[in-house]
């Protein structure tokens, strides 16, 4: 047997410097002179417990070790050391510590249990330690100092890894410091009561999947790890795989129709959160099964949410990560009103405490101040509502959502062959998210063609019909602009919790149908909530590109008896 296919049980260090590529463009000669200091204090502290450095790259080691004890005492005293100071300028790390078995080739070392560390080490807070399951069942001494973060799902690794965290005393960040954790979910294989519809069954639970997995803030998991589950155990699957969500359906035939019933199912606990049923020509099924199956990835990733948010609403905020601060801070933008944008935003930068380099949570901050300066136009906007769209969009350029903020500011500072872009582009990369389609809307409704609006406000309350208030607002607003008076005023009418803008909107609705009594009432709603509401400031807040559509406004709202 040659060395590549030799395996030794072996405990993993895995040592990365925090910021390295940044220190290096900044100032590259005391960064060097840091490394080489850094390096001095680790290496012989990882050869006094018995490690071998068997790999190093720039700024990152790894190193075996035969005792896993042996490997959490060298990343303790590393971390202690590199904290020290003692007036000597050093890099801040994060480490990683794994156990299993490892493949030999050569001097270097190979294999899950390599790249697990290496995953630790990129889950760790600057100057702490996160270890796996097995490393943590093998400490002797001092097991309870380390804080148990449960099973997660780690970048390109299919089992989920249970994870345990420390930071050292002196580190360059709090305890507090956590990723994060987004939901896990599996579409389990739909089941058919006839087998010739068995292959119509499979195709939908595929379709389900591949959907669900454009949404960046779900881990789903591909079918060959749900598959293993058919028709088994539920509380199995979830203990094995660490899911959180399970995604159940059967397909059947009632005479000339066919029938998909889809369930969302509490993976641990077996409870149905969400079910529904969707009914289909049997001649009409296979042109209806893309549209079936968008609408039921649209509201399945609404429910995950909306659930998600219900239990994030229940916890200590000391205790949530910075997917809950996400959550919560989603939950509180379906609402219209400045308080909730505030609060909102507040959330949005709870999670980037926790993450700094979080895109989703970046993406709804900028949107939060679009809002909030929405509600209250001022000077010098620009810069604060770009800078963390731009980041966001850097640190992921392919997520949906990054791309649909950064082009929504872009419309409201009037840029719009950029914003355009990159609206189209968010459509493109998940054409499953109803928000996105839904802020899709007054792209075009701005632009000047009120029938694609309609068009993209419609298709978003289809794929969500669990949608929040602001969606209507973009049909009222298409309707209108088509002279639709009452349609628009219907619907502005259906929020249940009206704010400025949609009272805005049914005071020039009724007005313009003609009904001056109702308008006026519902003007002195507006002026009762906004006393110094200016007609022409609330139109010149919108960025319309043809002069019709905002003389057309501002005429409904002068109708209705509204300040100019």
């Amino acid at each position: 047997m040659s060395d590549l296919h030799q395996q030794v049980r072996t405990a993993i260090l895995a040592a990365d410097a925090v910021g390295f590529s940044r220190s290096m463009s900044v100032d590259e000669l005391r960064t060097v002179q840091a490394l080489a200091e850094s390096r001095r204090v680790m290496d012989p502290l990882i050869a006094a417990h018995g490690g071998r450095i068997f790999s190093t790259a720039g700024d990152s080691v790894l190193a075996a070790f035969d005792d896993p004890r042996s490997a959490v005492r060298a990343a303790v005293a590393i971390q202690e050391a590199l904290a020290a100071g003692d007036g000597k300028a050093r890099l801040v790390y994060r480490v990683g510590v794994s156990y299993g078995n490892a493949i030999v080739d050569g001097e270097d070392l190979l294999g899950d249990t390599v790249n697990v560390a290496a995953r630790l080490e990129a889950t760790a807070p600057a100057g702490g330690i996160c270890i796996s399951g097995e490393v943590h069942e093998r400490l002797a001494t001092g097991a309870d100092a380390w804080q148990d973060l449960g099973l997660r799902h780690l970048k390109n690794l299919v089992r989920p890894v249970r994870i345990f965290r420390r930071s050292v005393a002196g580190s360059a960040e709090p305890d507090a410091v956590a990723r994060a954790r987004r939901p896990m979910l599996a579409v389990l294989p739909f089941t058919s009561a006839d087998p010739n519809d068995e292959y119509l069954a499979e195709g939908l639970a595929d379709d389900v999947t591949a959907g669900l997995s454009r949404f960046s803030r779900l881990a789903v998991l591909g079918t060959a790890s749900s598959q293993a589950y058919r028709g088994g155990d539920l509380t199995a699957a979830a203990n094995d795989l660490g899911l959180d969500y399970a995604v159940r359906g059967s397909l059947r035939r009632l005479g000339d129709r066919v029938r998909l019933s889809v369930q969302l199912v509490a993976a641990r606990s077996g409870l149905t959160i969400w079910a529904e049923r969707y009914d289909s020509l049997v001649s009409d099924m296979f042109a209806a099964q893309d549209q079936i199956a968008a609408t039921v990835v649209g509201t399945l990733a609404g429910v995950v949410e909306e659930e998600g948010a219900q239990r994030v609403a229940r916890k200590r905020t000391e205790s949530m990560e910075a997917y809950d601060f996400l959550l919560r801070g989603m939950h509180l933008a379906r609402k219209l009103d400045p308080a909730s944008a505030t609060e909102a935003h507040a959330m949005f930068e709870r999670a980037l405490l926790l993450d700094p380099g979080y895109p989703m949570a970046l993406s709804w901050l900028a949107l939060m101040r679009l809002r909030r300066w929405a509600f209250e136009p001022r000077d010098g906007k620009e810069e604060s509502l770009l800078e963390p769209a731009r980041r966001a969009l850097a640190l992921d350029p392919h997520e949906s959502w990054c791309h649909l903020v950064f082009g929504q500011i872009l419309l409201y500072l009037r840029r719009f062959h950029e914003a355009e872009e990159h609206h189209r582009r968010a459509c493109e990369l998940n054409p499953f998210d109803a928000n996105v389609l839904a802020l899709r809307a007054p792209m075009s409704l701005f632009m000047g063609d009120p029938v694609e609006g309609e068009a993209w406000a419609r298709r978003a309350m289809q794929l969500n019909p669990r949608y929040p208030d602001w969606y209507p607002t973009n049909l009222g607003l298409a309707l209108y602009l088509q002279e639709r008076w009452r349609e628009a005023g219907a619907v502005y009418a259906g929020v249940s919790a009206p704010q400025a803008g949609v009272l805005a909107g049914l005071a020039a609705s009724l007005a313009q149908a003609g009904d001056t009594e109702a308008s006026a009432d519902v003007a002195r709603r507006l002026l009762a909530m906004v006393p110094g509401f200016s007609a022409q400031r609330f139109v010149d807040g919108r960025p319309f590109v043809r002069d019709r559509d905002r003389a057309l406004l501002r005429d409904g709202l002068r109708l209705a008896g509204l300040p100019d």
